[in-house]
């Protein structure tokens, strides 16, 4: 008898980067909509001091869209070139794979660059309202770049060892 995919548990250390990922996604998310909600409900009282949860909000939007990313490079699923490379034979695959591998650790390094030369400039100007500092949204720029960059390398090295670059993919239905 055939198991169900969903039965199937995964090795034990396969897959810790993307559930932190998608757990510190999880919880900007929760925290984006509660402070939506919450801005929300108080235009419709008329309630005052409660601009700070459109600040909230707009932080967390960047850390929710910037952990997608990354959990979607992780998963395989960020500029899918499956149909093209599948026609191909296995040699020819894995270059683009290694291709690939390459674009996305080059990515990360630019978003490093970049996101240090904002951090070096406006990391601690405070924000409008709630006077936090710029680094807080600034951060995730780092992050990315750091788990792109991450990501990209880890490929390469499975790809140079033989092995799959995506084991973090979901198996075809």
């Amino acid at each position: 008898m055939e198991q169900s995919p969903l039965l199937v548990n995964p090795a034990p250390h396969k897959g810790r980067g993307q559930r932190f990922f998608a757990f510190a996604g999880a919880v900007a998310f929760v925290i984006m909509f509660v402070s939506t909600l919450l801005s929300v409900v108080a235009r419709l009282f008329g309630l005052s001091h409660f601009e700070w949860t459109f600040e909230v909000a707009a932080i967390a939007f960047v850390w929710v869209t910037f952990l997608g990313i990354v959990v979607g490079e992780i998963r395989g699923e960020n500029v899918s070139f499956d149909p093209i490379k599948d026609s191909f034979r296995p040699s020819i695959r894995r270059a683009i794979d290694c291709g690939i591998a390459v674009c996305v650790f080059a990515l990360g390094i630019v978003f490093l660059w970049s996101g240090w030369a904002v951090w070096q400039r406006f990391a601690f100007v405070p924000t409008p309202v709630l006077r936090l500092p710029g680094g807080t949204t600034i951060a995730s720029i780092l992050v990315l770049g750091l788990s792109l960059a991450g990501i990209g390398a880890a490929r390469l090295i499975r790809i140079m060892r033989g092995g799959d670059p995506y084991p973090e993919r979901e198996p075809a239905a």
